[in-house]
């Protein structure tokens, strides 16, 4: 509840995207966990276009063990991969 209050409030803020899909991965909510982590990656590349030096979530997301659930699905894969 807590994050999703977070989102509402701050929409354009990829890590609350980010903490959000891993809580919902970590309480098996497939479907919702890759809709917040979709639009986390979005969020976190268009920031990487204007600031490289920033952290890249896609990349973090591959490694980051509250996706594990996640690591076997196409969808996430292919958001994930490296571009």
């Amino acid at each position: 509840t807590a994050l999703r209050k977070l989102v509402a409030l701050t929409p354009s803020s990829p890590e609350a995207w980010y903490d959000l899909a891993a809580t919902q991965a970590i309480l098996n909510q497939t479907n919702e966990s890759l809709q917040s982590l979709t639009r986390a990656v979005e969020l976190s590349g268009q920031r990487l276009a204007a600031d490289p030096a920033q952290r890249d979530l896609r990349q973090d997301a591959a490694t980051n063990r509250s996706f594990t659930f996640l690591q076997s699905l196409p969808e996430f894969r292919q958001l994930v991969a490296p571009r």
